[in-house]
């Protein structure tokens, strides 16, 4: 297995440098990938070859798709069979069960195939929303890498003849490969929530979806500024929220008095606390294009709770 590691990666390597240099025109492709096919790999093909020679490669890249998709199906359909079988899925019993003629778990197979087709179909109402779910599977790949080799590791260095015995090792570089494995599957499960580039929209930065935010008791939120004007409800807890260059100041308690439209005005941010015992959730709604809707504005600043019926900590809300 390890040396089919590195003759595929060696082959690899050979085929991205004769991609390279059969790039003859790297801004073409870069358009083509934008406004035309959007697959620049086809428009080299194009370039480089005639139409015939075209087809074939085309095809082949078609075949490797599929055959790619199919094993990571049957992976994919092997791990939901196992994790049924354990009872850790809804249905689990019917899932679990297994084609006696067959000996393959065809339920499992089925289900896999429904969410792979329910998630490609998210593609056509939106693709920024298909992106954004398709990415959770890395960010949940690299937790689960941080978790489970950070398990391993922590059990190596503190009691490591529990640990079963192992048809392959690292031997003496096991513990600092498992180092350098959580410490860089950390550094991109940080980064992964990011915005790619420094100059972006209130329509395409990580704030442009709406989110539910669960928050621990007595946190800070310190100073910063809201994104884009959005609408929030608190559900539960409670928030404090003051301006750093006035003494207005605002109690937001959970339920059907926790909804505000936040917009940072001035430019100068806000500093929201979460005094309470308990946990506080939120929901974040960004307006579209970052306008906000019609509303009626019942008041400015901090202003009595009684004037709306209802009560907060200090009798204070703002509109």
């Amino acid at each position: 297995m390890i040396w089919s590691y590195f003759l595929n990666g060696a082959l690899g390597l050979v085929f991205l440098i004769t991609y390279m240099f059969s790039v003859v025109d790297l801004s073409g492709a870069i358009d083509d990938a934008n406004n035309g096919s959007g697959y620049p790999y086809m428009y080299v093909f194009t370039q480089a070859f005639s139409m015939p020679a075209f087809n074939v490669l085309s095809a082949i890249v078609v075949i490797l798709i599929y055959a790619g998709t199919l094993s990571y199906n049957v992976s994919t359909s092997r791990q939901t069979w196992s994790f049924a079988r354990d009872r850790g899925l809804p249905f689990s019993d019917w899932i679990a069960k297994v084609d006696p003629k067959r000996e393959v778990p065809n339920n499992a197979v089925a289900v896999t195939c429904m969410f792979t087709i329910l998630l490609s179909l998210i593609n056509i109402g939106s693709d920024a929303a298909f992106n954004a779910i398709v990415s959770l599977n890395l960010t949940s790949l690299m937790i689960t890498y941080v978790g489970s080799i950070g398990c391993v590791l922590y059990r190596r260095l503190t009691n490591p003849d529990s640990l079963p015995k192992c048809r392959w090792s690292l031997g003496r570089w096991g513990i600092p490969i498992n180092t350098f494995a959580v410490v860089y599957s950390g550094f991109v499960f940080f980064w992964m929530f990011w915005p790619q580039t420094t100059s972006h929209a209130a329509a395409d930065f990580n704030a442009s979806n709406a989110s539910y935010t669960i928050i621990p008791p007595r946190f800070s939120g310190g100073r910063h500024n809201d994104p884009t004007p959005q609408l929030v409800v608190y559900t539960s807890g409670l928030a404090h929220i003051s301006l750093p260059s006035s003494k207005d100041e605002a109690w937001f308690i959970g339920g059907n008095q926790g909804i505000l439209i936040a917009t940072d005005m001035t430019g100068g941010g806000h500093i929201t606390e979460y005094p309470s015992e308990q946990y506080t959730s939120v929901i974040t709604v960004p307006f579209p294009d970052g306008l906000v809707p019609a509303h009626e504005k019942v008041s400015s600043g901090a202003c009595h709770f009684s004037s709306i019926g209802g009560r907060s900590l200090e009798d204070r809300l703002w509109h």
